[in-house]
């Protein structure tokens, strides 16, 4: 998310509800933002808890991140998100 902008009303609105529609096959969402993106953050906080899933989670410290999505990931799952997200750069938004 190190390039996204913030979202006009009507593409919230469309995320929010392919997030809906989304909630019965997911099994974790991780979205990255890092140290900045501090409106951004709050906005996808907003649409996540508003989409009513608590399989996707926003995160600030990759720590976490991977802490959180290793308790489901698989182990070639884990080991290439540890390979992300340790590497101090994200380059993308990890799905299981």
């Amino acid at each position: 998310m190190a390039k996204a902008k913030l979202f006009q009303p009507e593409e919230a609105r469309l995320l929010k509800r392919i997030m809906e529609l989304d909630n019965s096959r997911l099994l974790r969402s991780a979205i990255y933002f890092g140290s900045n993106s501090a409106t951004l953050l709050l906005q996808m906080e907003r649409l996540i808890r508003e989409a009513a899933s608590p399989a996707r989670k926003t995160f600030r410290d990759p720590q976490k991140l991977i802490s959180w999505m290793s308790e489901v990931a698989t182990s070639d799952e884990e080991q290439r998100i540890r390979e992300i997200y340790n590497a101090g750069r994200p380059v993308a938004d990890i799905t299981a």
